[in-house]
């Protein structure tokens, strides 16, 4: 189903009268847009989101694909430092809808999938909302841990995150926590 709420960047599409050519689409945010988008996505800013590509019919008409270029500028904040760090993303991609998943095949027929091309979403009604896509390709090409150049986590944390804080018989990354509850004083790590 469609979501409830629409989504904060959307570019509604018709695609029940597609021409035999396909139908080009460009589409920019506005502020408000990608705050909003910003919020969602958490990050500390967007200051450019575009769309460009094209929507065309293949499979004898039975899918709609969507092919498209996203540009943004985006400012994310280092996990470590809690910098700002301003970061250029620019991706193609490419999405597929039909009424039924299956659309294109026949009872009995070998169906092959480009391994990019294998998703194939639910299409609702005579619309696909490009700009929707475009947040949700957006949200895959952010970087979920960002770092500042240089940014290190401190070497205790790191020794944790290698799992190099049990190397002692019986230690475990509780170890300290049980240590104090029973009043004893904590080992110091070399």
């Amino acid at each position: 189903m469609p979501p409830a709420t629409p989504p904060e960047f959307s570019r509604r599409v018709r695609v029940d009268d597609l021409p035999p050519s396909g139908r080009a689409i460009a589409a920019e945010a506005n502020e408000g847009e990608r705050k909003a988008l910003a919020r969602r996505l958490g990050l500390a800013g967007l200051a450019r989101l575009e769309l460009e590509g094209e929507v065309d019919a293949i499979r004898g008409g039975a899918v709609v694909r969507l092919q498209a270029r996203l540009v943004a500028d985006v400012t994310q904040t280092c996990v470590v430092t809690l910098v700002p760090l301003e970061r250029r993303i620019d991706a193609d991609f490419v999405r597929l809808y039909a009424v039924d998943a299956s659309a294109g095949a026949k009872p009995d027929e070998e169906v092959f999938f480009d391994e990019e091309e294998e998703d194939i979403e639910p299409l609702f009604g005579n619309q696909i909302d490009a700009g929707e896509a475009a947040a949700e390709q957006l949200a895959l090409e952010l970087d979920p841990y960002p770092r500042a150049p240089g940014a290190e986590l401190p070497p205790a944390a790191d020794a944790v995150a290698d799992g190099e804080a049990g190397e002692e018989e019986g230690a475990t990354p509780f170890a300290g926590l049980a240590a104090i509850a029973e009043g004893r004083p904590r080992k110091k790590r070399k």
